[in-house]
């Protein structure tokens, strides 16, 4: 332990005794880590890979906003896109999208999120974003900063994407592809019912504004894939 302008600074131990329980206990945790992946390697093969696909061909985006929840549900099955229990391992997601510009505009403005909350409640614009009416604040919206919580009944969510796109007037559409990540071990996903519904502990909105006021609006078209493991 040394002292930097009056403040103690924890390093390496000095002492050679010290120095071989600090590498040791390293040592340990790598091969603890070694031993999880192979068993990652052995369990997971075994799991059924499932794919579940959320789609929209077309849907009119205006200055209040578009928003669609939830985008992950289940129902009880045997088929690609079901579940077989009450319990699946939500791995990963890629969300396409295309964004066609309003023929009455010489160019458009979007933004485009997608969020998620612990729970059944899902999340919305007003929830997110501070800055989320068109109205009020203008193009702020495509600059908001977030809201430090969600102003419904969860009070927390997590943004897993966030992206603003412009069609100039050289353009007609803009056409995208976004990864979105998740916690390396997953989402473990819980369901109650046998029917298509979301997670009880895990919803995803997806939030669209964009800053077309007349019709006809600008339009988002999508297709949102998530890859599970059926547990």
């Amino acid at each position: 332990m040394t002292s930097v302008l009056g403040y103690k600074v924890v390093g390496i131990p000095k002492s050679k005794s010290a120095k071989k329980k600090f590498i040791k206990g390293k040592t340990k945790n790598q091969k603890q880590d070694k031993r999880i992946k192979q068993l990652e390697d052995i369990v997971y093969p075994s799991l059924e890979w499932k794919s579940k696909d959320i789609i929209s061909t077309a849907q009119a985006i205006t200055t209040a906003g578009y928003e669609n929840y939830p985008m992950f549900q289940l129902a009880k099955g045997d088929s690609n896109s079901q579940r077989e229990g009450d319990k699946v391992s939500l791995r990963y997601g890629t969300f396409h999208l295309t964004l066609k510009k309003s023929t009455a505009d010489g160019s458009n403005m979007f933004r485009v999120l997608m969020v998620a909350t612990p729970s059944a409640t899902h999340a919305g614009l007003s929830d997110v974003l501070e800055y989320h009416n068109y109205g009020t604040h203008g193009d702020l919206v495509f600059s908001s900063p977030y809201q430090v919580k969600a102003t419904n009944n969860e009070q927390t969510y997590k943004k897993l994407f966030d992206k603003c796109y412009e069609i100039g007037a050289d353009q007609d559409k803009i056409v995208d592809k976004i990864k979105i990540k998740l916690p390396k071990r997953g989402v473990n996903c819980e369901f109650v019912g046998d029917s298509s519904v979301s997670p009880n502990n895990y919803n995803l909105s997806l939030l669209v504004i964009s800053d077309s006021s007349a019709a006809p609006h600008p339009n988002i078209a999508y297709a949102m894939r998530w890859k599970y493991l059926d547990l």
